[in-house]
C-alpha cells in the first residue's frame, strides 16, 4: 500500500509546494495562490492515484479530467482575479487558442471518463463543459475584469467536438 502511494504523494505535494510562490509572484494573493495550489495539488493526487490502478490506457488517461478540471478552475479564477502574466497571452489570438484547448482537452478525458454518455442524443462529455462555458461567458458581463465575448464560445466547442472525437476513436480502438 504505501508502495503505491509515494507516487501520487510526491506530486501532489511538490505541486502544493511549488504553485503557491508562484502564483504569488504574478501577483496573486497569498491565500489565493495557496487554494490553488491545494486545488492543484488534490486533483494531481487523485489523478496519480487512479492511474496506478487502471490497466487500459483509455483508463488511465481518464483519470486526468480531474488535474484539467482543476486547471481550468484556477485559470478562470486567476483571470477574474487579474493575476495572469500577461506575457503568457501576447501572441494573437492567444486567448482563443487557450479556449480550444483547455476546454477540449476538458471534453477530450470526460469522454474517455463517460463512454459516450448521453443526454438528449449528445455527448455529455460536449453538452457538460460547453453549459459551463457558456455560463461562465455570461457571468464576464458582470465582472469588471472580464470581457464575454460569443468567439471565445465558439473555440470552447470547437476544441470539445474535436476533442471528443478524438477520445471517441481511442475508446474504440484501444479497449
Amino acid at each position: 500500500m504505501i508502495e503505491t502511494m509515494t507516487l501520487p504523494v510526491t506530486i501532489s505535494g511538490l505541486l502544493l509546494l511549488s504553485v503557491p510562490p508562484v502564483l504569488a509572484a504574478v501577483g496573486m494573493p497569498a491565500l489565493a495562490a495557496a487554494c490553488c495550489g491545494g486545488i492543484l495539488a488534490g486533483a494531481a493526487f487523485v489523478a496519480a492515484r487512479g492511474i496506478q490502478d487502471e490497466e487500459r490506457l483509455s483508463g488511465r488517461l481518464r483519470w486526468l479530467l480531474w488535474p484539467q478540471i482543476a486547471l481550468v478552475v484556477v485559470i478562470t479564477w486567476m483571470a477574474y482575479q487579474q493575476a495572469i502574466p500577461t506575457g503568457l497571452l501576447n501572441w494573437p489570438y492567444s486567448d482563443k487558442v487557450m479556449h480550444f484547448v483547455m476546454f477540449g482537452v476538458v471534453a477530450f478525458f470526460a469522454e474517455l471518463w463517460l463512454d459516450d454518455q448521453r443526454w438528449m442524443g449528445l455527448p455529455v462529455s460536449v453538452t457538460g463543459p460547453i453549459s459551463l462555458a457558456a455560463a461562465e461567458e455570461l457571468l464576464q458581463t458582470l465582472s469588471p475584469a472580464r470581457t464575454a465575448d460569443l468567439v471565445d464560445l465558439a473555440c470552447d466547442l470547437s476544441g470539445m467536438i474535436l476533442a471528443w472525437g478524438a477520445a471517441r476513436w481511442i475508446l474504440r480502438n484501444h479497449r
